[in-house]
């Protein structure tokens, strides 16, 4: 019911956001924006504190994006970037008292004992779900940056098909498999550096993409059991696909018209 609830939220908290900033129907989209807020913040508030921010910095580069001063442009992109991120620092330094168990510490700290009580609840009910991360989560914002990869793979492209029990687990890891194949069929065919330019030069594939790889990172490295990875990734899976999809609309640019379109 919740993760309902949250993918109906984060819907409508865009849409009415994005149309909020366009200036169309201010107050009707003020209070479903306030209405999905809240019912984020509510249910899950680390999903919100994790997809506002990025929201709100994709709106901004889609307004910049009118600007024809390409110099211009990468000054203004630049400075909002720069900004944003001594914002979020002076505001998180701020309202860290306030934030209690949602501060950065303390968030870890609650990632690691969730990890070690859901590895003996699964272990005491049969460990067939259960599965090796492959790095350490020590409960550090350190470590947590160093099981970053292990925890983007283990959110999108686990369970292998190998590591599949039972027949919801193959129905997940056939999901995960294809997941696997899109995002290597991309890389190889648009490159690594030409991904990483499309990927700061589109605001929606920043966007989209940023998002569902922070989540991931976090989902990955909290869960141990891959029954219960399946529900917590689902926020996060529609704008990896969302992300592909613009890739390969890119990849397709390129092949038909034999260059690339920006």
């Amino acid at each position: 019911m919740k993760d309902s609830l949250m993918i109906g939220a984060l819907g409508w908290f865009t849409y009415s956001l994005y149309q909020f900033f366009g200036g169309k129907n201010l107050v009707r989209n003020f209070l479903i924006l306030s209405l999905a807020a809240y019912m984020m913040i509510t249910v899950k508030v680390y999903i919100f504190l994790a997809y506002a921010p990025l929201l709100f910095l994709f709106i901004l580069f889609e307004k910049l994006k009118a600007i024809k001063a390409v110099l211009l442009r990468v000054f203004l992109v630049l400075v909002v970037i720069v900004v944003s991120i001594f914002s979020f620092l002076y505001a998180y330094s701020s309202f860290e008292e306030e934030l209690g168990t949602y501060a950065l510490e303390n968030v870890t700290s609650s990632m690691e004992k969730l990890n070690t009580t859901l590895a003996s609840m699964t272990a005491e009910q049969g460990a067939e779900s259960n599965f090796n991360l492959g790095a350490q989560f020590e409960g550090t914002p350190q470590s947590l940056i160093k099981v970053a990869p292990f925890a983007i793979v283990a959110s999108f492209f686990r369970p292998f098909i190998w590591e599949a029990s039972k027949v919801s687990q193959l129905l997940s890891a056939l999901e995960s498999l294809a997941l696997m194949l899109i995002t290597l069929f991309l890389f190889v065919r648009l490159g690594p550096f030409r991904m990483v330019r499309f990927y700061l030069s589109d605001p929606m594939i920043f966007f989209c993409l940023t998002f569902a790889l922070v989540f991931g990172v976090f989902i990955g490295a909290t869960t141990v059991n891959f029954g219960t990875l399946v529900r917590y990734k689902i926020p996060c899976l529609p704008f990896y696909a969302i992300a592909l999809a613009l890739l390969y609309n890119k990849y397709n640019a390129r092949q038909y018209k034999g260059k690339i379109t920006l």
